[in-house]
């Protein structure tokens, strides 16, 4: 089978995009989804397939927010929980936009192709782009818990801030700000659903050490 190019001619993958985990989903064996940041309005945008690849759709912007610098992000889809039957593709992102960071999330449900009103997790000062560039990660426990982790890239290097939604993402809560000693800039992380008793505990996996941490839904620890 011959190379196909799926994101249009002249997308670009920032440096701090080049370590991305999750951006692509396939519903079926035939219908597949591919989230990408496109350079030249520096949005998210995602395309799709219906034949296993062979040819894609145009583009579809996820993002119509005008002004802004969006930079890191991820996705997680329902089925990839063990157990859930849900259609939804979530994904968390960071932003800059005139001296503010944003942290949002949007979600495109794939029964529909339905794209969810934009959610603001949390905005904060950002002197430079830069600031915005480190690290988004999305999952979504066996309880329905969405879970995201951001890192930071700025004077605050090594902070890892960790969100709950417990509403499907209409609302996020800040659990916790943990500081990793070791971390820096464009670390890779996995944010994977527990496999505990609790069904809402989420494991975190940090690639730069190979730790692994895991937060306790009913202790909120």
């Amino acid at each position: 089978m011959a190379d196909i190019q799926v994101s249009p001619a002249g997308v670009q993958t920032e440096p701090f995009l080049d370590f991305l985990i999750r951006a692509s989903v396939w519903t079926t064996a035939l219908i597949g989804y591919h989230i990408y940041h496109r350079n030249s309005d520096e949005l998210l945008y995602y395309v799709k397939t219906t034949d296993g690849g062979l040819t894609w759709s145009s583009a579809v912007p996820l993002i119509t927010l005008a002004g802004l610098t969006s930079r890191c992000f991820n996705v997680w889809f329902d089925q990839w929980t063990p157990t859930d039957t849900g259609t939804k593709i979530h994904i968390a992102w960071t932003e800059h936009r005139s001296g503010t960071g944003y942290r949002r999330y949007v979600s495109l449900d794939t029964a529909t192709d339905t794209i969810s009103a934009i959610v603001e997790i949390t905005s904060y000062a950002a002197s430079a782009v830069s600031d915005t560039t480190a690290s988004a990660i999305i999952t979504k426990s066996i309880g329905g818990n969405l879970y995201a982790l951001f890192e930071a890239n700025d004077a605050n290097q090594g902070n890892i801030w960790f969100y709950r939604s417990v509403n499907g993402g209409s609302t996020w809560v800040l659990k916790s700000i943990v500081n990793l000693i070791e971390s820096s800039p464009h670390n890779p992380y996995l944010l994977l659903p527990g496999n505990e008793v609790d069904t809402q505990d989420v494991y975190a996996f940090y690639g730069g050490s190979g730790y692994l941490y895991s937060y306790d839904d009913s202790a909120d620890s």
